[in-house]
């Protein structure tokens, strides 16, 4: 979902005013002083909330172009198997899911390249190493230190690369002339609160880590859209 930047300045100074006895914006300088300190901690919340949350809170997802993308052999020691490498775009920040045409089921984790599971996945052994049925993804380098995904599972060259999406960096955008940012709207109340504990540190708030486990709940203890109470 779509967030002007003026409405998200807005909540999270509603956020930080609710219940007090004296407000903290008691003259216009000292609210476009809190308003510049809000804008400051917008994407690097955002940022943290993305990088965390369950992937079911996350519907506002990117995709990777996938025509032509295909898995090559790979020699092993023993046989070869499929491996397909994608080149990463500049905003990749988190897989979502991966699926070849010949995988029984797709992927939603990677693993990093020097992890247990990466070894083995790429064992000589059949009976150890990435399948059909076992596919994984493993997050690298190139050789020019871009970042990679290597999917393995494919049984030899030729399988073709079906789904790639992913979760973007969260950047402050323009659009229609108003700035804006895209950011699941199930995540919004975490990220209202996770801005307001930031924000609530730096003024001395003492309630900011109230603020900041608000927004770890707004995580962990939503389903399908609904707080979970009990």
């Amino acid at each position: 979902m779509t967030y002007e930047i003026a409405d998200i300045l807005r909540d999270v100074r509603v956020t930080l005013d609710q219940n007090q006895e004296e407000t903290i914006l008691l003259e216009d300088a000292d609210t476009l002083q809190l308003d510049a300190l809000i804008r400051e901690k917008i994407e690097e919340c955002a940022l943290l909330i993305l990088e965390n949350a369950p992937l079911r809170l996350i519907d506002d997802v990117s995709h990777v172009d996938v025509a032509g993308k295909e898995s090559e052999n790979v020699w092993t020691g023993r046989d070869n198997m499929g491996v397909c490498r994608v080149e990463l775009p500049d905003d990749w920040l988190r897989l979502v899911c991966a699926k070849m045409e010949s995988w029984r089921a797709p992927v939603r984790v990677s693993v990093d390249d020097s992890s247990e599971v990466a070894i083995m996945a790429k064992s000589r052994y059949k009976g150890i190493r990435a399948s059909v049925t076992r596919p994984v993804v493993i997050a690298t380098e190139g050789e020019d230190g871009e970042k990679v995904l290597e999917l393995l599972g494919s049984a030899d060259s030729g399988d073709r690369l079906e789904l790639l999406s992913y979760v973007a960096i969260p950047k402050i955008t323009v659009e229609g002339g108003e700035e804006c940012l895209h950011f699941p709207e199930k995540l919004y109340p975490a990220l209202v609160n996770e801005i307001a504990g930031k924000v609530g540190f730096t003024w001395n708030d003492s309630r900011a880590k109230g603020y900041l486990e608000m927004s770890q709940g707004y995580m962990v203890n939503r389903w399908d859209g609904q707080i979970k109470t009990e």
